[in-house]
C-alpha cells in the first residue's frame, strides 16, 4: 500500500472509532465495596439484577440494596456514597455535563446514605433528593436518612449543604441563596405546616441536622459525635471507611 492509500486508511479507521465511541455511553461510576446483595436496573425496564464489585453503572440507573447489605460507589471527582441496607436511590445524572455545568443528581427513595464529596468548581452541582427535601452539595461530608412516608435527616459533618423543596425546583424558576443563613441556635426554623410548591431554603453547618416530617415541620439542631444516634454501627463503619480513603490519597 503506497503511503497516501495508508493515511486515507488511518484517517478512515481513526473517524470509524470516534462514530462508534460516540454510541457507547459513558459510565459515571462503579461499584466498589458489597456485603450482601445489591441490585441494579437500567433504564430499559429490565429486571432487576445483581450488582457485584466493579459493576459499571450510568446515569439514569437505580440501586438498591437488600437486608443486611452495604455498598460503596465511587464516582468521578473523588466522591464517594455508600448505602445501608433496604436502601433504594435512584441515580439520574452521574456526572453529566449540562448548559456549561457538570451535573450529579441522585434521588433517594428510601433507607441511610453516605456521602463524602469532594470539592466542587463553581460550575459543579451535586444533588440529593429525597420525597421531600433537596440538597445542594460543595464539598462536604454528610449522611441521608429517609423513612417509609418520605420524613427526612440530614446530618453534615464537614462543609455546608443548602436543604431546599425539590417540589418547588422541579416546578418552576430556582432562586438561590447568594449567601449563607446564620442559624441563630439550634432550635425549630418553622411551626406546622403543608409541604406545598412554596419556596423554602436553608443552610446547614458542620455538626448540625435537619429535619423534615410529611406535614412540614422543618427543624435544625446541633449534635454531636458522642450523641447514641452517632454510636450506630452504621456512623462509626463509614467513618472507619473515610479514614481508610484519606490514608490511600
Amino acid at each position: 500500500m503506497n503511503i497516501p492509500s495508508l493515511v486515507a486508511a488511518i484517517i478512515f479507521f481513526i473517524s470509524a472509532i470516534s462514530v462508534f465511541a460516540d454510541d457507547i455511553p459513558s459510565n459515571a461510576g462503579v461499584v466498589t465495596y458489597v456485603k450482601g446483595v445489591a441490585q441494579k436496573k437500567g433504564t430499559a425496564g429490565e429486571e432487576w439484577e445483581r450488582a457485584k464489585e466493579n459493576t459499571n453503572l450510568a446515569s439514569g440507573d437505580k440501586i438498591k440494596t437488600l437486608e443486611k447489605t452495604r455498598a460503596e460507589i465511587r464516582l468521578e471527582a473523588g466522591t464517594v456514597i455508600r448505602l445501608d441496607e433496604n436502601t433504594t436511590v435512584d441515580l439520574v445524572k452521574l456526572v453529566e455535563e449540562s448548559q456549561g455545568k457538570v451535573e450529579t443528581d441522585i434521588k433517594m427513595e428510601q433507607g441511610n446514605l453516605w456521602a463524602k464529596v469532594g470539592k466542587l468548581g463553581e460550575k459543579t452541582e451535586f444533588k440529593v433528593e429525597s420525597p421531600i427535601a433537596g440538597a445542594s452539595i460543595r464539598g462536604t461530608t454528610f449522611r441521608v436518612e429517609v423513612a417509609l412516608g418520605g420524613s427526612t435527616q440530614l446530618n453534615v459533618y464537614e462543609g455546608a449543604v443548602e436543604v431546599y423543596n425539590p417540589m418547588q425546583r422541579a416546578n418552576g424558576p430556582v432562586t438561590r441563596i447568594e449567601a449563607p443563613r446564620e442559624v441563630a441556635k439550634p432550635g425549630y426554623v418553622e411551626g406546622p405546616k403543608e409541604v406545598t410548591l412554596q419556596e423554602w431554603s436553608y443552610i446547614v453547618r458542620n455538626m448540625q441536622k435537619f429535619t423534615i416530617n410529611q406535614a412540614g415541620v422543618k427543624k435544625i439542631e446541633s449534635f454531636k459525635k458522642n450523641d447514641m444516634d452517632e454510636q450506630s454501627d452504621w456512623v462509626r463503619w463509614n467513618m472507619m471507611r473515610d479514614r481508610e480513603m484519606e490514608k490511600k490519597k
